[in-house]
């Protein structure tokens, strides 16, 4: 955890898991400039960012595998807090 908010940082090991939701968007290109512009990590924000944008793997609770858009911590975390479980609103 950082401060009052999560983080997802990439993991190696398959047992971590994060549990979050998923949206399908419409209009991606105006909603995800938007969203990046929240996170503190768009082209306009300075260096270095928080977070960043990548397209990852996600499991639903279906069990179907999709990629998806995600913000990734991206700063050290040697200092912060892990929630084992992957859920930042039951931590």
């Amino acid at each position: 955890m950082i401060e009052w908010y999560p983080g997802v940082i990439e993991s190696d090991d398959s047992s971590d898991k994060v549990i979050g939701e998923v949206y399908q968007i419409k209009n991606q290109k105006v909603l995800l400039s938007q969203l990046d512009q929240y996170e503190g990590c768009s082209s306009h924000d300075p260096e270095p960012h928080e977070f960043i944008r990548r397209v990852k793997s996600v499991l639903l609770e279906s069990g179907e595998k999709i990629r998806a858009w995600i913000y990734l911590f991206d700063q050290a975390v040697s200092d912060k807090e892990r929630i084992f479980s992957g859920n930042f609103l039951h931590r």
